[in-house]
């Protein structure tokens, strides 16, 4: 019986440290790609302003970085292998910046 019950709390143990690293990961992302799309944003404002086109790709370039950043850090809360078809989704953002900037 004993051995039952620390079989059973050691599997919903696990599987609660993986809905929190799921949770954690989902703020993370909440979080900076807010950043990161802000970013583009107002690098699209300032492109238009011959003096600041290089702010703009500056910006732009810094949006792809934190991206980028953020699927590391993802990658590694989840404890996932770092190649994955998801850091297609990561680096769309800025992709899709700088089609919309340049």
């Amino acid at each position: 019986m004993n051995q039952e019950f620390a079989a059973d709390v050691l599997v919903k143990r696990k599987a609660l440290d993986r809905v929190r690293r799921r949770v954690a990961a989902i703020g993370v992302i909440a979080v900076t790609e807010h950043f990161v799309v802000g970013l583009i944003l107002f690098a699209h404002a300032m492109v238009d302003d011959p003096g600041k086109r290089d702010n703009a790709i500056g910006l732009l370039f810094m949006s792809g970085v934190i991206s980028v950043l953020t699927y590391i850090g993802v990658r590694f809360i989840v404890g996932g292998r770092l190649v994955s078809p998801w850091l297609l989704v990561a680096i769309a953002p800025p992709i899709i910046g700088a089609y919309w900037i340049l």
